[in-house]
């Protein structure tokens, strides 16, 4: 079985009409999570982060943990405890429980490797469960 290896991440959410997120041009991975709202997932500080939206809302969310698997490792951790279809085009978030916790799995386009990430206070419970 794949060891689980989590770590903080580092992020900015920015909550933010969806057409704005659309066109957002930015150096930082962008995580949709909602249609109006994102995470910019590296070292930025919310006043780097810049989009079109007035009212947008833009602050650190250090909240979340995250570990770095391969698809065939994170299949054979994760499969039988997810009952939700994963996508298979790329880019993309997916979301649901996984074991029971409430997860998300960032899939890049460019390579086979997915971050599953979850909010740091459940990442104990998560390790437990898929254990």
């Amino acid at each position: 079985m794949p060891a689980l290896d989590f770590s903080e991440i580092e992020a900015v959410r920015v909550a933010a009409l969806s057409s704005v997120l659309d066109t957002a041009q930015v150096s930082e991975p962008m995580i949709r999570i909602a249609p109006d709202e994102a995470l910019f997932i590296g070292d930025s500080a919310p006043e780097s982060i810049a989009v079109s939206d007035p009212s947008a809302i833009i602050e650190a969310d250090n909240g979340w943990s995250g570990a770095w698997l391969g698809i065939a490792a994170f299949l054979q951790l994760c499969a039988h405890t997810i009952d939700w279809q994963l996508p298979t085009a790329r880019p993309t978030v997916a979301q649901g429980l996984i074991a029971g916790v409430p997860a998300k799995v960032w899939m890049r386009s460019d390579d086979d490797d997915v971050l599953l990430f979850v909010q740091t206070a459940l990442v104990h419970e998560l390790i437990e469960r898929l254990g």
